[in-house]
């Protein structure tokens, strides 16, 4: 435990701000926002940059100060004019979300890239992100690809799954499934569920691979305990035609769901709408099936027998 600074001579900006992350962490001391907002304040009325950004952090989340996401772009601001790369992601956050300021994508494209050209992971890939749909800055797959390859090479599990994905659909990059393997195997290792469902997927297709539907399951239902389904479910609402054609492809096999034709034609035909031609075939192999049904054998069908039991 640090020693009591009593009747000593005034501290320095860096000691103040490092006091105030021992108490923010609780790693040597008992934990303590107040005493840690305490500190910061100190350190950041001296200058310190990085106490600016934990302030406005703090105040983002009501951390031993009542929450105020004015004061938060306050501190964030100020930070990141002294080049912390957090604080322009955060601020990034804020923006995107309109939280204290208002709503600009532009701002927060700004900010992301200037943290990601920092070497900032988080930034890179938010920026790899906005490039991939547009958001902020004109649409441009290349870029995304190359800002989500320098996070991934930084070991973040959420960038590596997306370059493993870009590589299997050939999306800013050369298509490689390959490379699409390697990627989304090391962001599987680094716990990325996402990931084990899509080498599964590529298990069951063939993708690069000897086809093994075995396989396939196993790697799936790993992906299923770990949560994938509400992950998936949660992409394919914002309108992820990758993750709709998943999604209905679990529905359409009753893995991890119950089977439901009806449904999974529902997410495949969303993919479609969203341009992925892919879809198309998975549409047509399903509707045919469905038109082999007896039309006793369709009413059958729970999610059939549910519209019609009133």
């Amino acid at each position: 435990m640090r020693q009591s600074v009593q009747g000593r001579a005034p501290l320095d900006p860096n000691e103040e701000f490092s006091i105030g992350l021992d108490y923010y962490t609780g790693s040597i001391v008992r934990q303590s926002y107040e005493e840690a907002f305490g500190w910061f304040s100190k350190a950041a009325e001296h200058g310190d940059p990085n106490a600016e950004f934990f302030l406005g952090r703090m105040y983002a989340h009501g951390y031993g100060v009542k929450q105020s996401y004015p004061d938060a772009i306050r501190h964030l601001e100020r930070a990141a004019e002294m080049g912390v790369p957090k604080a322009k992601y955060d601020l990034g956050l804020m923006h995107y979300a309109g939280r204290g300021t208002e709503q600009s994508t532009e701002r927060t494209a700004q900010l992301w890239l200037s943290a990601a050209e920092d070497g900032y992971s988080k930034a890179q890939y938010g920026i790899g992100l906005l490039y991939g749909c547009g958001a902020g800055v004109p649409r441009d797959r290349e870029a995304a690809f190359g800002w989500m390859q320098k996070a991934a090479l930084q070991g973040m599990s959420a960038a590596e799954y997306k370059v493993g994905l870009l590589h299997e659909e050939g999306i800013g990059t050369e298509q490689s499934y390959h490379n699409a393997d390697r990627w989304l195997k090391a962001a599987a290792e680094h716990g990325e569920p996402l990931a084990l469902f899509e080498l599964g997927w590529m298990r069951y297709f063939g993708m690069g691979c000897e086809a093994s539907e075995e396989e396939a399951k196993r790697l799936i239902d790993r992906a299923l305990e770990k949560g994938v389904l509400d992950m998936m479910a949660r992409e394919a609402i914002h309108s992820d035609p990758y993750m709709q054609l998943r999604l209905g492809w679990l529905y359409d096999m009753g893995w991890g769901v119950e089977q439901s034709c009806f449904r999974a034609l529902a997410w495949y035909s969303g993919a479609r709408m969203m341009g992925l031609g892919a879809a198309e075939e998975f549409i047509r192999k399903l509707t045919v099936r469905i038109e082999s049904m007896g039309a006793e054998e369709v009413l059958k069908r729970p999610e059939i027998a549910d519209t019609t039991s009133d």
